[in-house]
């Protein structure tokens, strides 16, 4: 009896000496979820912890959903949901970095509704900013979806490899400048207002 309690014992030390970080591996690649709070304007608080949330929501479904799912019903939803993941917390990111750069300036940033593909958003800045602190909070939500790309990348060279939706995700906030500059609001050099 006293040899089970041991083992156990050791058992319970032992696990509590692996670092949290060690649990969620599957490979060699490590796997962290790094949420955090730092200063206040620190457009980290929306990259990294939009990294971290995306790590999350596709490591619970795929280590608890899908296994409950057939093979081609959990593989389209997990299709889907990898899509839909990937999108929204590339998007919200880029929206609250919009938010911490208004609040910097004293300006406010509005969520009017949350519409796809895109949502309805506002900011208003106070007309007493430089033309600096105007195009800092414009190109905030840019400036998060480029730290979210490059994490993702320097992590990819320290581990000489990544996960495939971690690539998707850097892809994903790589492509949202082009996308949105062309598509949604495109630029004519011809009109001064845009």
């Amino acid at each position: 009896m006293k040899l089970v309690q041991g083992l156990f014992l050791a058992f319970l030390v032992a696990l509590c000496c692996i670092p949290a970080s060690a649990l969620a591996q599957d490979s060699s690649w490590r796997r962290q979820y790094d949420f955090g709070a730092y200063t206040q304007f620190d457009l980290r608080n929306s990259s990294g912890n939009a990294i971290s949330t995306h790590r999350l929501l596709q490591d619970v479904f795929r280590t608890q959903i899908k296994p409950h799912m057939g093979e081609k019903s959990g593989n389209i939803t997990a299709g889907i949901y990898s899509f839909a993941t990937t999108y929204l917390t590339m998007l919200w990111s880029h929206e609250f970095g919009h938010s911490l750069r208004a609040k910097q300036v004293g300006g406010q940033f509005k969520i009017h509704n949350f519409g796809l593909p895109i949502p309805y958003t506002t900011m208003h800045l106070p007309s007493t900013i430089s033309l600096t602190d105007k195009s800092l909070s414009v190109t905030a939500g840019f400036e998060v979806n480029s730290l979210s790309a490059q994490q993702i990348q320097q992590e990819f060279v320290a581990q000489n490899g990544i996960y495939n939706e971690a690539l998707g995700f850097a892809f994903a906030n790589r492509l949202m400048y082009p996308l949105y500059s062309f598509l949604i609001v495109p630029r004519n050099p011809k009109e001064k207002d845009t």
